[in-house]
């Protein structure tokens, strides 16, 4: 009797012992995919971050410079950013966020409340502006003629047109005229 309830006690300790391992080689396996997992994850940021620091020398070397720039920019000082962007002439870089008769909206880098604004006419780069949807990334040429905020709301507008820059210029210099002399 004794030998049948050793036999017993052994066989039954094998099967918990067996029981126990099969549940360890899951989570082993478990861990093992998760590490293969993470890997995976980690390379194809590592990739999608080397392809953005590439797409923005690219941008550097062409001039371009992405709004989410201006942004970052403008958040760290107001002032270098006037005196770099302020009156003048940029290519810029974004994605649109809505588009009104002559202008586009760009969207905004998610942290910071504003806008960007591109007065465009009824062209962009030579095509006509219903060709775009939001969404679109696209680039235009202009003149960054305000940068401001207002109410805790950053306002950028770029003036992509002559005639824009032009009628933009004669309003500032009724603005100054009238802070100088009064109404």
């Amino acid at each position: 009797m004794k030998r049948k309830i050793l036999m017993l006690s052994i066989a039954l300790g094998v099967g918990l012992a067996s029981c126990q391992t099969k549940e360890e080689n899951k989570r082993d396996e478990f861990r093992e995919r998760m590490k293969y997992v993470a890997e995976k994850h980690k390379d194809r940021k590592a990739k999608e971050e080397r392809e953005e620091q590439k797409e923005i020398a690219r941008n550097k070397a062409s001039g371009i410079i992405r709004v989410e720039d201006i942004y970052a920019e403008f958040k760290a000082n107001e002032v270098r950013c006037k005196e770099k962007y302020h009156h003048k002439r940029f290519k810029v870089k974004g994605a649109i966020e809505g588009i009104k008769d002559t202008h586009i909206d760009f969207k905004g880098d998610g942290a910071l409340i504003g806008s960007v604004s591109a007065i465009t006419g009824k062209e962009i780069n030579g095509q006509n502006i219903v060709s775009f949807n939001t969404g679109d990334e696209i680039v235009v040429e202009g003149e960054i003629v305000f940068i401001e905020r207002i109410r805790g709301v950053t306002e950028i507008t770029i003036l992509c047109t002559e005639r824009a820059i032009k009628e933009w210029n004669e309003i500032e210099k009724r603005i100054d005229f009238l802070n100088t002399y009064g109404n």
